[in-house]
């Protein structure tokens, strides 16, 4: 990899970065609470899942990437909670704007973002080769079977 190409990841891959990611999806956490009330559904439905799995994912994908940004575990975890959130919270959305006669801002992206949990069957795919690397993040090589 180039000198370039390492610094542009270093920025990227940083500890400021992952706070910011992590306040977002603690905001998209608190919009599986709100969403659902305006749109008069029941909260419970998108809390239960969204406490028990994408939140403890979020939070312990934010200290791992904060204090090791270059270990991909973090940003792996990260990854499918902003999925998720993003999912749920854009399918309260777009309840709302129906309901509203889609007059709200938004409303066909919402459509659109309701379906972001689709690229979370690749990132399954991508979540074992972490898992058998080193405590550094590297990748180590797959047994073999034999």
């Amino acid at each position: 990899m180039s000198a370039p190409a390492q610094a542009r990841r270093a920025r990227l891959a940083s500890p400021v970065s992952a706070l910011v990611l992590g306040c977002l999806l603690l905001l998209l956490a608190a919009g599986l609470v709100v969403l659902p009330i305006m749109a008069h559904q029941n909260p419970l439905e998108s809390i239960g899942v969204g406490l028990g799995i994408a939140v403890p994912f979020a939070a312990v994908g934010t200290v791992v990437a904060r204090r090791l940004p270059r270990n991909p575990i973090g940003w792996l975890m990260l990854a499918p909670s902003l999925l998720f959130l993003v999912s749920v919270n854009a399918s309260s959305y777009t309840v709302i704007d129906y309901r509203l006669g889609g007059h709200l801002p938004g409303g066909p992206v919402a459509v659109l973002l309701y379906q972001a949990w689709a690229p979370l069957i690749a990132l399954r795919r991508c979540g074992s080769p972490p898992l058998t690397g080193s405590p550094r993040g590297d990748i180590l090589p797959r047994p073999s079977g034999r």
